[in-house]
This record gives structure tokens, sequence and C-alpha cells, in this order.
């Protein structure tokens, strides 16, 4: 051997396992966190693409509010058929309503 020679191999020592396994887990990590990140980037860009901000958004939600409110009202026997089938709704489950607040037991604050 040559003197060049031996002194690289005295001064390269081998790295010890742990830190060999520990940097293989830390590129692990971070390829894992990487794909996590563009995977939720991209499941979430359409939904935020339908939502608008600031202005845009207000506008919007007043366009609507306005058009909601200048619809005509329902005919009679269609508003009386709704109206019915909400009381009978209504008197169908109000015990359950009733025994979850409260109401109608003796002692009970009046609303």
């Amino acid at each position: 051997m040559t003197d060049d020679q031996e002194m690289t191999d005295e001064h390269e020592k081998p790295l010890p396992p742990w830190l060999v396994a520990l940097g293989t887990f830390a590129a692990k990590v971070a390829i894992f966190l990487m794909l996590v990140y563009f995977a939720i980037g991209y499941v979430t860009a359409p939904i935020a693409a339908k939502f608008s901000g600031g202005r845009q958004f207000w506008n919007s939600v007043e366009e609507k509010l306005v058009k909601f409110a200048d619809q005509p009202d329902l005919p009679p026997e269609k508003r009386a058929r709704i109206i019915g089938a909400l009381e009978k709704i209504g008197d169908r489950y109000r015990p359950y309503i009733q025994a979850l607040t409260g109401e109608n037991r003796p002692g009970a604050p009046s609303r």
C-alpha cells in the first residue's frame, strides 16, 4: 500500500448503524409528509375553488337573498298541505322533544 491509501483508511470510519437507520427513517418521514401535504392540497383545491371570499362572496349572498325573497308564494292548496304535514310531524314528535327539554314537568321553569 502507498502512504496515501494508508492515511485515508485510517481517517475513514464507517457510520454507526443507528445513525444510518435514523437517517433512513428521517428520509421516509419527510417523503411521507410531502405526500400527505400534496394529497391534502389535491383534495381541497376543488373545494376551495367553489368558495369565493370578500366582496364577491357577499355580493353573491345578497343576490341570492333578494332572489329568494322575490319568489312568488306557494299556491294556497300546496301551502296548506305542507303546513298540515309539518303540524302532523310536530304532534307526533312533541312528547319526545318535551321529554328532552323538560317542558310540562312539575316544577319545570316556564319559558
